[in-house]
């Protein structure tokens, strides 16, 4: 386990010292001046930022379907108030920031410890498994392969892919409550009821779709950022390319909210399809866009956190 925690460390610092490497060798002064040249590439970024921004009152409608399974009752509004406000924590080295806030927000408010966890794993669950569909559909759609990345990367992101579509389709199977587990005998039903017992399909779908539904969002906002700033690329290479390395750089261990690996990653699957000087200043301004989209959930959430002082069915 150790080893594997090394080399995925590795891994992710090799993409990091790429993405460096990439833009110090495309990057000009004048690139990246083009870039804000003009109102509409400025209002673009903007655009996209919003769109951006736009994932978390999704991401909170979601997050208050999956806690209906474990028969709790929560605003999509108020949940996304507490996405909001851990927005900045995930930028902290090590991903631990933003979780250990996001859970102590969820507590004091009055989630129930099983309830938060549970919904925890199956929102990670489902929302990697709606990146690796994007991606995989949207790549293929685009005409690209992922031949940049090392040879091994599209054979087990495949297997993952499989053991996801696996546990999506568990998981919508059928209903089990946590408390209709309780009540029955043997070991595996205690367990099942422990871990959060199964949403079913209406619950588990909808908020499948919800995730796919981030990510087509953040792959319009970002293929309206790629038309302005001159390097010109399809939707579905965009959409995939940010759903895919979003996907790798969540498993990068310690890299703050992706950073570096996804740059790296998205520069590699993009290969090819504008010059590379286009592909270093759009990547760039991406992770801008991350940026400012993350800020801005954070300032609205702040505002928000002011008038709303408890979580309650909505």
């Amino acid at each position: 386990m150790k080893g594997a925690r090394i080399i995925l460390y590795a891994a992710a610092l090799l993409l990091a010292a790429y993405f460096v490497l990439f833009a110090i060798r495309a990057l000009d002064a004048n690139a990246i001046a083009q870039a804000f040249s003009s109102p509409a590439q400025v209002l673009a970024i903007v655009v996209a930022s919003l769109m951006y921004a736009g994932i978390i009152p999704v991401t909170g409608w979601a997050w208050s379907r999956l806690l209906a399974g474990q028969s709790e009752q929560r605003n999509g509004a108020d949940l996304a108030v507490i996405l909001g406000l851990t927005q900045l924590a995930k930028y902290v080295p090590g991903n631990v920031a933003q979780h250990a806030t996001r859970a102590a927000l969820a507590l004091r408010s009055g989630l129930r410890a099983q309830a938060y966890f549970s919904t925890l794993a199956q929102e990670t669950l489902l929302a990697v498994a709606a990146s690796l569909m994007v991606g995989f559909a949207l790549l293929a759609w685009s005409g690209h392969r992922m031949e940049q990345l090392p040879p091994s990367t599209e054979g087990w992101l495949s297997l993952v892919a499989v053991a996801l579509g696996a546990a999506v389709i568990l998981l919508a199977s059928v209903r089990l409550k946590p408390e209709e587990l309780h009540r029955r005998r043997g070991w595996a039903w205690k367990a099942l009821a422990l871990a959060g017992g199964l949403p079913g399909p209406s619950i588990t779908l909808l908020a499948l779709a919800a995730y796919i539904f981030n990510y087509l969002i953040i792959g319009i906002g970002l293929w309206i950022l790629s038309i302005y700033s001159g390097a010109g690329l399809s939707f579905s290479l965009v959409t995939a390319a940010f759903a895919l390395s979003w996907a790798l750089g969540f498993l990068a261990p310690g890299a703050p909210a992706g950073l570096g690996a996804r740059e790296g990653i998205m520069l590699l699957l993009l290969q090819g399809a504008a010059p590379p000087e286009r592909l270093a200043v759009f990547v760039l301004l991406a992770r801008l866009v991350t940026v400012l989209g993350d800020l801005i959930c954070f300032a609205v959430a702040s505002i928000l956190s002011t008038r709303r002082t408890t979580i309650g069915p909505p």
